[in-house]
């Protein structure tokens, strides 16, 4: 089955065989984690004010987690954008920044296999597909915005 955690959920965990999106991110950023069997995943819509789903996932993490070689991290999502203001621009690269230092200080910054943040153009979405261990960044172009 396919679960859907956007910004009104914040955060979800399931078991093989679900597969976890967090449909488009736009300036959002989305956190997803495979470890055995569980899949994790969070979707933060002001990551520099509130972490809330991500401070979820990583106490769960680190409650589950007692080999980290089996653990694979994937973060993406945060896009800038120049209509927006500086200062939102400003916030939410630094939205990217708190996520990523959480993750080092919960003692995880070696599982993130992949970080991708989205563009002015292209907005990401995150899945993970937890029976085969994997995830997969989809990427939309934002209509009007292919001349950026």
């Amino acid at each position: 089955m396919r679960i859907k955690v956007d910004q009104f959920v914040g955060y979800k965990r399931t078991r093989a065989p679900d597969i976890l999106d967090s449909g488009g991110l736009g300036p959002c950023v989305s956190v997803g984690a495979v470890y055995q069997e569980e899949g994790y995943m969070s979707h933060d819509t002001s990551p520099s004010d509130d972490t809330e789903g991500l401070d979820q996932l990583l106490m769960d993490l680190e409650t589950d987690v007692t080999d980290k070689s089996q653990l694979k991290i994937f973060v993406g999502g945060g896009s800038t954008h120049p209509k927006f203001s500086r200062e939102h621009n400003d916030q939410i690269r630094a939205g990217r920044q708190v996520v990523v230092d959480k993750i080092n200080d919960a003692g995880f910054g070696d599982q993130i296999e992949e970080i991708k943040w989205g563009t002015p153009k292209i907005s990401l979405g995150l899945s993970l597909d937890i029976s085969e261990k994997r995830h997969e960044f989809d990427e939309t172009l934002v209509p009007g915005h292919e001349d950026l």
